[in-house]
């Protein structure tokens, strides 16, 4: 699971959202926070990259996701502590392969997307217990998916 921490005052809506799918790199399956016949159905959305889907949870104005604040951080200056969070998760066909090879670049790679989201301050990866700046997370994971060495912040925490 792969969480994205805001100041609680600009956790992004549905409508900021779109205009990055327009890029072309993922598409809006589903947009859950237009409901159906105009009846609110939630605030979350699925997103669709290399031909699997996610879903965006925790979207404004609704609840924010879960905040987890993880010992592990790498390139953060910010405060993190009146942040909130929006999490972005495999759908629930994917799981059992969350894990797999193709569902996690898709996953990382709509992350890496998401982080033009204005307020964005960190980015949490729920499997590694980290926590990490926004720049270095577009970077390193952009590295990743090119062909470069698995992040330290993607690697799971090996325990002591």
């Amino acid at each position: 699971m792969l969480s994205l921490l805001f100041d609680a005052a600009s956790r992004p809506d549905a409508r900021a959202v779109r205009p990055l799918a327009e890029s072309g790199d993922f598409m809006i399956t589903f947009d859950g926070s237009a409901g159906l016949g105009g009846a609110r159905q939630g605030d979350w959305m699925e997103l669709s990259a290399k031909g699997l889907t996610f879903d965006l949870h925790g979207l404004a104005p609704g609840d924010p996701g879960m905040l987890l604040l993880h010992p592990r951080r790498f390139g953060l200056l910010p405060s993190l502590t009146r942040c909130e969070a929006v999490t972005l998760a495999p759908s629930p066909h994917l799981m059992g392969g969350e894990g797999t090879l193709p569902v996690l670049r898709a996953q990382l790679l709509l992350g890496v997307l998401l982080c033009d989201l204005p307020g964005l301050a960190a980015v949490c990866w729920l499997p590694a217990r980290s926590l990490t700046g926004t720049a270095l997370f577009r970077e390193a994971t952009l590295g990743w998916l090119a062909g470069r060495p698995v992040p330290d912040f993607l690697r799971e925490e090996v325990p002591a």
